[in-house]
């Protein structure tokens, strides 16, 4: 899917686990989509929360990195990770943001958030913290014994 406002950024199939990543700057949704892409996850990218709304209700994902300074609508990342929650109670949400103050993270709690982390985050702790959720990565089938051609008597 190519992105627009309102038309998310998708890679990987239907049936793989989903991360939602909900992000007004581009090149810190890549970040974090470059860093699980190709780890069999599912990723779906928003630029504002009425796309994000719009995607956990059609799309179910298990996971949501959120910049809590969300701008571009009327709804800022804080109010949008209670909105969620609210929707989809079970709904694992990893709010971020570059204001490493207690206040911050005391809203994000408050708000119902899983995990918390500041920019720039560790894309190890990305990794760690989205198998911890959605379960380890994913493995492509290997081929067994039955599907190797037997080799002739000899």
């Amino acid at each position: 899917m190519s992105e627009g406002k309102g038309e998310p950024r998708c890679a990987n199939s239907a049936e793989a686990p989903t991360v939602l990543v909900v992000d007004d700057k581009d090149d810190h949704r890549e970040i974090v989509r470059a860093t699980l892409e190709g780890s069999g996850y599912r990723i779906l990218e928003a630029a504002d929360a009425d796309s994000a709304l719009a995607l956990v209700r059609r799309e179910r994902p298990g996971l949501v990195f959120l910049d809590l300074q969300l701008t571009g609508s009327n709804i800022d990342g804080v109010q949008l990770l209670g909105m969620l929650k609210r929707e989809q109670p079970g709904l694992r949400v990893v709010a971020y943001t570059a204001w490493a103050i207690p206040e911050w993270r005391e809203k994000a709690y408050a708000a119902g958030c899983d995990e918390y982390l500041v920019k720039p985050m560790e894309l190890a702790e990305v990794r760690k913290i989205t198998a911890t959720y959605l379960g380890p990565t994913p493995q492509p089938p290997r081929p067994d014994s039955s599907d190797r051609p037997s080799s002739p008597p000899g």
